[in-house]
């Protein structure tokens, strides 16, 4: 059974949390995440609801762990920088960018649904390693 693509991201993240987890486990929701972007960018338009549903809980997933950066960060003062912040304020306007685009998506016809998806599926893949990329800087 495949899980939600926003269960295998909270997983793939849970680490950068500072929680505890295994290794292996991490690894392997890591590569079910990419098979299951991949299987995405597969679906043709009847499926619409169900890439639109992963592409929307993977987005507000990644909303919460650059709140929880941002939080975090505030309660550092002493270790946050001035690019620190940039790095958030760079990460909510990716954020902002992407929301934009899913709304695109969701009024897109089927005529351009197909590529528009492809695209976002793409952008979302680069916007979870923005994000990644961000906590393993500033937290680690």
């Amino acid at each position: 059974m495949r899980l939600p693509i926003g269960y295998l991201l909270a997983a793939a993240l849970l680490p950068l949390t500072g929680a505890s987890c295994d290794a292996e486990e991490v690894y392997a929701a890591k590569v079910e995440l990419r098979e299951n972007w991949d299987e995405l960018k597969g679906y043709a338009i009847d499926r619409r609801e169900e890439v639109q549903t992963a592409l929307t809980t993977t987005f507000d997933d990644l909303g919460r762990q650059i709140d929880t950066l941002d939080d975090r960060l505030r309660n550092a003062k002493d270790r946050a920088d001035e690019r620190t912040a940039e790095v958030v304020a760079e990460l909510r306007e990716q954020r902002i960018a992407l929301g934009r685009r899913l709304e695109d998506l969701r009024s897109a016809s089927a005529d351009t649904w197909h590529d528009i998806r492809i695209e976002i599926i793409e952008s979302m893949r680069a916007f979870e390693r923005s994000v990644s990329d961000a906590w393993n800087r500033i937290v680690y």
